[in-house]
């Protein structure tokens, strides 16, 4: 599996909603979470023309209801 986010993906995490008390303004409907670190938008715009990624998306997208994506910049505030 790691062969699908190499070379250009920094850095990865993985996991599930956190069980935290509801509220209003967090969403809990999904299943798993994966974050996706780039050094770059180059990086992230070469990522997903990566033939080993659109096979992937391919071969597993018929496991999944829905696939949501949030591309972001994020800056570090501390």
């Amino acid at each position: 599996m790691d062969r699908f986010f190499q070379p250009y993906v920094k850095a990865l995490y993985y996991g599930k909603p956190a069980n935290s008390t509801p509220r209003k303004v967090v969403d809990n409907s999904f299943t798993y979470n994966l974050v996706m670190e780039f050094d770059s938008l180059e990086d992230l715009e070469a990522y997903g023309k990566l033939p080993d990624h659109l096979d992937a998306i391919k071969k597993y997208s018929p496991y999944w209801e829905r696939m949501i994506v949030h591309d972001a910049v994020l800056q570090q505030v501390r």
